[in-house]
């Protein structure tokens, strides 16, 4: 079941919120290197991919730190939750896109085996 936004406002306005309320760096420990700026780049391109790997791919943090800054950081967790219900909702569009007018490039999913049926 999909939250709507008045059962849980994160879901829709919240990634730009969220990542406005991580914590500031100089409330983490000195060897984080994982800071404020590069949450924010993870989580918008989480909400992107969809994809953890992905989404670290071009920062400079593997992903055993963003998995360990989610369990540490409520506000953080919270944005990558919310980043996954953007990249499902724009992958189920691009789905939906295919099903309704042909198996055409340029959607966000690579085109993979078995045709859009497969997929859907």
């Amino acid at each position: 079941m999909t939250p709507t936004s008045s059962s849980n406002p994160v879901v829709h306005h919240g990634l730009p919120a969220t990542i406005d309320a991580l914590p500031r760096d100089a409330t983490r420990p000195a060897q984080t290197r994982f800071g404020r700026a590069l949450q924010a780049r993870f989580l918008r391109r989480l909400a992107d991919s969809g994809e953890v790997r992905v989404a670290v791919s071009a920062l400079s943090v593997s992903h055993q730190t963003v998995y360990r800054m989610r369990r540490a950081c409520r506000v953080f967790a919270r944005g990558w939750d919310a980043a996954l219900v953007i990249a499902r909702d724009r992958a189920e569009d691009a789905l939906a896109a295919r099903a309704l007018h042909g198996g055409g490039g340029g959607g966000l999913l690579p085109r993979r085996g078995g045709g859009d049926a497969a997929a859907l």
